[in-house]
């Protein structure tokens, strides 16, 4: 990440202007958190940009890998996609602070196809 003012005045746009595309600078940002660990704004000033990726990673997982045809199992309660995208965006608004765990959420939103690594 090479100049923080850059990636705080693109943060800004991106709350306001709500593009289609996540911007090159905002990707860079999150492959900078994954591999630092370090969120360096506020949680008030990034969590939109983390909402934002995650609703993306989830919907581009579950149209590559629909569950419909998965078999029932039992002791498993049905997947239910829509439910489990609220649940998991409630729970990220539900941080005051960036999470603890905001490094491995970084590399899953930057790297999803390596989720099991």
């Amino acid at each position: 990440m090479e100049n923080l003012e850059d990636v705080l005045q693109a943060l800004d746009e991106f709350q306001k202007m709500r593009p289609s595309e996540i911007p090159r600078e905002l990707e860079d940002y999150l492959c900078w958190v994954a591999k630092t660990g370090d969120p360096v704004y506020q949680w008030s000033l990034i969590k939109t940009l983390f909402r934002e990726k995650l609703t993306r990673v989830m919907t581009d997982f579950y149209e590559s890998c629909p569950t419909l045809d998965l078999a029932p199992c039992p002791n498993v309660e049905h997947f239910n996609y829509d439910t489990m995208k609220s649940n998991l965006l409630e729970r990220l608004e539900s941080f005051a602070n960036a999470p603890f765990t905001v490094q491995r959420i970084c590399e899953l939103l930057t790297a999803p196809q390596n989720l099991g690594q």
